[in-house]
């Protein structure tokens, strides 16, 4: 009779608690201040230049039923979770550049130019696609647009794939995200440092993702400049070579040339992911090396 006692207190004691933290919660919702922590920007590295940016909102908490008159031992209380609700997939690839090719439910992807590498608009079935290039490669297809609330896409032409004005391997183009304030900057195969005049019309970096192979694109100790000229909060290297990377189609460097020399704090992590959220980013300029995705992930890539 004790023991059932034990469990009756202990059951009742995770309601008291979930409740206590629902009440909190609904509480602080109806404040504004506290409207943008329950909003998340999540950055996958699907691999190469390739990442999926989602704008995720945490759901109200749901109750979880008692179960023969006790909640469950897996999970007792209030359920949280996020919702997706608006996502943009960025320069994917084809099989040939050597990464495992993954389908994604995105509501958009963004190319900024027409190379193996990058243009793979099929991973995402059934997106809306916005090209950096008109079709043909041989132009600029500048553009804003809202794509949702809150989230907006601005394409910024100017730029070459290599150093001599495109005359070697065409145009590029410059990808600004700007999810909820937290603005997001894809320069695809950069091949050339900035002039001014991009560098103002690309304005406030939080977010750059900055190539740094070299051979195809600018190198550690160019990229380095861009840096510094960009002055962004976060930096993600990409176009480097990985364990992935096909080294006969793609022989681009690793990015030890940017890491070394480069005079930010580093941070390696051991995933594909970097979770932000909005009017929240660290002080300091932060350099992340993130883990491509793993050929057989262990969740749903949505």
């Amino acid at each position: 009779m004790g023991f059932l006692n034990f469990k009756i207190n202990r059951a009742g004691s995770n309601f008291f608690r979930s409740l206590f933290l629902f009440l909190l919660f609904s509480f602080f919702s109806a404040h504004a201040s506290f409207a943008f922590s329950r909003t998340e920007i999540q950055i996958k590295w699907l691999g190469h230049s390739c990442f999926l940016i989602k704008a995720r909102v945490l759901t109200p908490p749901r109750p979880i039923p008692f179960h023969r008159g006790r909640f469950s031992k897996s999970r007792r209380g209030f359920h949280f979770s996020f919702r997706t609700i608006y996502s943009v997939l960025l320069d994917p690839y084809h099989r040939a550049a050597g990464y495992p090719v993954h389908k994604v439910k995105a509501n958009a992807v963004v190319i900024s130019h027409f190379h193996f590498d990058h243009d793979n608009a099929g991973m995402a079935p059934g997106a809306e696609v916005f090209d950096g290039l008109k079709k043909g490669g041989k132009t600029w297809n500048p553009m804003t647009v809202k794509l949702a609330p809150g989230i907006y896409l601005k394409i910024l032409g100017g730029v070459y794939h290599d150093s001599v004005h495109g005359k070697k391997r065409g145009l590029d183009s410059i990808i600004i995200l700007n999810f909820y304030g937290i603005r997001m900057v894809h320069l695809g195969d950069l091949g050339t440092l900035l002039s001014k005049k991009i560098v103002h019309e690309i304005g406030k970096v939080d977010v750059l993702m900055v190539p740094v192979g070299g051979v195809f694109t600018i190198n550690g100790f160019q990229a380095q400049k861009v840096v510094k000229e960009l002055h962004p909060r976060i930096v993600l290297p990409i176009h480097y070579r990985t364990r992935y990377t096909n080294k006969t189609l793609l022989p681009i460097h690793s990015a030890r040339e940017f890491l070394t020399h480069n005079p930010y704090p580093i941070k390696k992590l051991d995933t594909s992911r970097l979770i932000l959220i909005p009017g929240i980013l660290p002080e300091k300029r932060m350099v992340y090396v993130l883990k491509p995705l793993s050929p057989n992930p262990p969740y749903p890539i949505r």
